[in-house]
Formats: C-alpha cells, sequence, structure tokens
C-alpha cells in the first residue's frame, strides 16, 4: 500500500518540488515572475528579458527585451522592445511591440502595433481594426478576423476567415469558409482552397488575381481522374495537415522550454546534470513510473475516495509526460553547442536541440524510438531530482 501510494502521489511531487527550488531564491530577479496574478504596472521598466507564469498575467509597463508569458489569462498593453512569446487560454495584446509576437491561446485578440511580423495559433484569433501589422500573419484557427491592416502577406489554415483591411502582400489561405467585407483593399493575389466560393462584396478591392481551388473535385468519382493522380492528391494533403500539425507542436514545445528554462533554470540545470551522471538509472525509472503511476491510478478508481485523487493524479501527469521532454532536448543542445561555440546559452542550446529533436524524429522507425526513449530518460531524471530535492529540502528545514 505504501509504494502504492507513492506513484499515485508522483506529479503531486514533482509539481510540489518544483516550487521548492523557487522557494531557495531569498530574492528573485524582478524580470522572473510567478504566482496567481503578475502584473508589471505601466511605471515599471524592464531593461531586459521578461518572463512571467500564472493564472492572470498583466504587462502594462515597458519592456526594453523579449517577453515570454504564459497563464490561463494573458493581458498585453504595454511597450515591448523586442519580441513577444505567450501561450494561454485567452490572451489580449495591445500597446506597441516592435519586433515579432508569436502567440498560442484558445481566444486571441490584437489590439496592437507589431512591427514585425504575427505568428499566432488559436480557436478564435481577432486582428482588430486598431491593429497595425508591419510585417506578415502566418495563422491556423477556428475563426480568423482580420481588420487591421496588413503590410505583407498573409498564410492562414482556418475553418472560416473574415478580411476587411488592407493588405499590402499575397493572401493565401486553406479555408472553411471565406467572407471579403466592402471595406477590404487587397494589394496583391488572393489563392484559397474551399469547398465554396468565397462571399466577396462588391466594394472590395483586390488588385491581383482571385483563385479558388476546390478540394472536393479532386475527391469525385470520374472516370477522366486517374488512381495515381488521386494517390498523389490525397499523399499531398495529408502532408500539408502533417506539416501544420508540426509546426504547432514545435511552436508550443519552443515556448514551453523557453518558460521552464528561463524560469526555473536551477531545477531544469539540476535535471540536465542528473542525465549526464546516471542516465540507466533515469532510464530505469522513467520506465518504472511510465507504468506504474496509470496503473496506481486506475486501481486508486475502484474506491470512491480515490476517484478524485486518480484523475488529478492523471491530469498530472500528462502534462508531466509533455514537460519532461523539454531537459532531454535541453541536454541535447547543450552537446551540440559545446561542439560549435564554447559559449553555452540556454536559450540557444535549447533552441538548437530543438531543432535537431524535430529533424531527427522525422526519420521513420527510429523517430519513434527516439519520442519514447527520451520520455524513458527526462521523466525518470526529473523524478529523481525532485526526489533529491525534496530530501535536501527536508534537512534544510525549508518546510
Amino acid at each position: 500500500m505504501k509504494r502504492f501510494i507513492y506513484f499515485l502521489l508522483i506529479p503531486v511531487i514533482l509539481l510540489f518540488t518544483t516550487s521548492v527550488v523557487r522557494a531557495q531564491d531569498t530574492t528573485p530577479p524582478d524580470n522572473k515572475r510567478t504566482g496567481d496574478v503578475i502584473t508589471l504596472m505601466e511605471d515599471e521598466v524592464i531593461d531586459r528579458d521578461f518572463f512571467a507564469a500564472g493564472d492572470t498575467v498583466e504587462i502594462f509597463g515597458t519592456v526594453n527585451g523579449d517577453v515570454y508569458a504564459a497563464g490561463s489569462n494573458v493581458i498585453v498593453n504595454g511597450v515591448i522592445n523586442g519580441d513577444l512569446l505567450a501561450a494561454g487560454g485567452v490572451i489580449t495584446i495591445a500597446g506597441e511591440i516592435s519586433d515579432d509576437v508569436r502567440v498560442a491561446g484558445g481566444t486571441v485578440t490584437v489590439n496592437a502595433d507589431i512591427g514585425r511580423n504575427i505568428t499566432v495559433f488559436g480557436g478564435n484569433v481577432d486582428i482588430t481594426e486598431n491593429a497595425t501589422i508591419a510585417g506578415s500573419v502566418v495563422s491556423g484557427a477556428g475563426n480568423l478576423f482580420v481588420s487591421g491592416p496588413v503590410a505583407k502577406d498573409i498564410t492562414v489554415g482556418a475553418g472560416s476567415m473574415s478580411l476587411s483591411n488592407i493588405v499590402g502582400g499575397d493572401i493565401v489561405s486553406g479555408v472553411g469558409e471565406l467572407r471579403v467585407s466592402s471595406q477590404a483593399n487587397l494589394g496583391g493575389d488572393l489563392y484559397y482552397y474551399s469547398d465554396q466560393e468565397a462571399s466577396i462584396s462588391q466594394g472590395a478591392s483586390v488588385s491581383g488575381v482571385i483563385q479558388r481551388n476546390d478540394p472536393e473535385t479532386r475527391w469525385r468519382v470520374n472516370v477522366d481522374v486517374d488512381e495515381e493522380e488521386l494517390r498523389e492528391d490525397a499523399q499531398g494533403f495529408l502532408k500539408g495537415v502533417t506539416t501544420v500539425g508540426k509546426m504547432i507542436s514545435f511552436s508550443s514545445l519552443l515556448i514551453v522550454g523557453l518558460l521552464m528554462t528561463k524560469l526555473f533554470p536551477n531545477y531544469s540545470q539540476k535535471v540536465v546534470t542528473r542525465l549526464k551522471e546516471s542516465p540507466w538509472k533515469s532510464l530505469g525509472v522513467g520506465f518504472l513510473l511510465l507504468i506504474a503511476v496509470p496503473l496506481a491510478a486506475i486501481i486508486a478508481m475502484i474506491t470512491v475516495v480515490g476517484i478524485r485523487i486518480s484523475l488529478i493524479a492523471l491530469a498530472l501527469y500528462s502534462i508531466f509526460l509533455y514537460v519532461s521532454k523539454v531537459f532531454v532536448i535541453l541536454w541535447a543542445g547543450e552537446f551540440l553547442m559545446s561542439k560549435i561555440s564554447k559559449k553555452n546559452n540556454a536559450y540557444g542550446s535549447f533552441t538548437l536541440g530543438l531543432i535537431a529533436y524535430f529533424v531527427v524524429t522525422l526519420l521513420p522507425v527510429i523517430g519513434g524510438l527516439i519520442k519514447f526513449f527520451t520520455l524513458l530518460f527526462s521523466l525518470g531524471a526529473m523524478m529523481i531530482t525532485c526526489k533529491e530535492t525534496y530530501k535536501k529540502a527536508l534537512e534544510s528545514k525549508i518546510y
């Protein structure tokens, strides 16, 4: 029974000991903040990169660097003299951002003046008439509304898309429903893939060509269509879907990895060190956790009292399975960085490791094995590090 409870509470221990690592910092830097509500006030100025993670993140001040934000509700209405990377449930972006914006959320509203490009993924994405995009827009969304001017191109995959703005470049869209209002002024070509004609108002201005490609025509029974051609079209469609999925996966893992590396630098380095010093032990512990935690949670569901605990444990466990990949990627990045440069930068190392990870996992069969063993090594190293950190915390009477 003792072992059963131990394995069941592993995800909780992981979360708890991460807090222990943060608690050991007696004077946390002003550019790294965590908590329920994080607010950067209007009169505050951060002269370096800013990192925030909490239930609600509010940025009203000035950041002379990049901003990394994650939370259920993220509000940006200040001045960012760098890039913005954000992930959350509801994201509202206003103010001024001098460089690129990369965001992923359930509902995303953009009211900001953006100096370069924006990449946005979400269920509902609204680029309002108060927004100004000096570069290009790349988006994957359920519903996309573009009302503010976009200086360059728009590349979109969406369930529905509405345009009522000035677009300086071309528009390439895979969309279920496309609407172009009378206020739209498109300076380039409009190419869209849809099973229905776009709704283009008479007052709309399109300088280039308008071309629709009907995806259904290739799938209808037609004796004049070669089966080999149908097969090639199907493969092309699947490749397109896979590519978009990998782009979303890469972007989300990049945001999570950078946040973990910067918000929890000590813990991240301890896990990487554990991977270097005890790789086989990490592998064994990771394999044990992969099997034992779900099994323990399922057994706990038999009892009335254990149902809620098991559901919480499984939810946390799934989160840690996703986060765990960060540490092997960081370790691989540091190894590669040491081969090409004497300087070890956490940002550069993780980004380099992530690129290498995605390239290698594209390989058939080998890629799947690498994903599996990456999970095992990281999960084991995380648990060992958490156990050691928690033990030291008890010995030092932090709690």
